[in-house]
C-alpha cells in the first residue's frame, strides 16, 4: 500500500510508487560513490538511532511511519486511548488535530507528551502539555509543526477527553527547561537530537499547547 505522509495529511492511497528494487540500486551506486560498503551502512558501532539514514532506508522507514500513524490514531480514537495510548516504556500519548496551512483540512499525529505544568483542571487533565517536534528521527520537521505555526488553534484528545487547546514554540529557555522530562518519557528523543545535530546543526523544537480544559469534552459523545 502506498501511504501519503506529508503536506497536511496522510493517506492509504493504493499501489505504492515507489520501486524499492530500483531505490536500493540507486543508493548502493551512491555507496560505491561514497567508498562505503552494504555492510558498513548496515549495523555500525554505536546505536542504529543516531546514524545517518541512506535514502533507501529513509524512504522506507517514512512509509512504515505513516502506516503506524494511521492504525494508532484509530486505534486510540475507537479504545479512548486504552489502546494506543501509551508506548512499550510507558510514555503517554495524546492525539493533536491541527489544521492544515495549504489544505484547509483536518489532520491528527498521535504524539508522546510530558504535562508542562499549570496544574491539573477537575477532570484530571492538564493544563499544558509539551510535544517533541520529531518526525522519527528525520531530517525534516513533521507537517503538523508548520501547520500548527500557520493554525496554532488545534484540538487536543488525552483518553476519553477532546480539549481545545493553543500551540506555540517554546523559546530556548522553556526547551531547556523540558527537555530532560520528554527525555525521560521516551530517551531515543536524545539519540534523534545527536544526530540533528551531526547532520545539520539543527535543534529538535518542543511546541507547547495551553489546554482549555473548561472546554473539554467526551470523544465518543462529541463525534457523535
Amino acid at each position: 500500500m502506498q501511504i501519503e505522509s506529508g503536506g497536511d495529511r496522510d493517506v492509504l492511497l493504493g499501489p505504492c510508487p515507489v520501486d524499492l528494487g530500483q531505490e536500493r540500486r540507486r543508493c548502493r551506486a551512491a555507496d560505491r560513490r561514497s567508498g562505503h560498503s552494504g555492510r558498513q551502512l548496515g549495523w555500525p558501532h554505536g546505536s542504529p538511532r543516531t546514524r545517518s539514514l541512506d535514502p533507501f532506508t529513509r524512504a522506507v522507514s517514512r512509509y512504515t511511519l505513516a502506516g503506524m500513524t494511521a492504525l494508532n490514531t484509530a486505534l486510540y480514537r475507537i479504545s479512548d486511548g486504552t489502546v494506543g495510548g501509551e508506548v512499550p516504556n510507558g510514555g503517554q500519548l495524546l492525539l493533536l488535530t491541527c489544521t492544515g496551512r495549504r489544505s484547509g483540512r483536518r489532520m491528527t499525529a498521535p504524539l508522546l507528551y510530558v504535562d508542562a505544568g499549570g496544574g491539573r483542571a477537575d477532570n484530571g487533565a492538564p493544563r499544558r502539555v509539551a510535544v517533541v517536534v520529531s518526525k522519527g528521527s528525520e531530517p525534516e520537521n513533521p507537517a503538523w509543526f508548520h501547520n500548527v505555526r500557520h493554525h496554532p488553534r488545534v484540538d487536543v484528545q488525552i483518553g476519553g477527553l477532546v480539549m481545545p487547546g493553543t500551540a506555540r514554540v517554546a523559546d530556548a529557555a522553556e526547551r531547556a527547561a523540558i527537555w530532560p522530562a520528554l527525555v525521560r518519557q521516551y530517551r531515543y528523543f536524545a539519540d534523534y537530537q545527536q544526530r540533528a545535530t551531526r547532520d545539520a546543526n539543527r535543534t529538535i523544537p518542543v511546541v507547547l499547547i495551553d489546554l482549555d480544559c473548561e472546554r473539554a469534552a467526551q470523544w465518543r459523545r462529541s463525534s457523535m
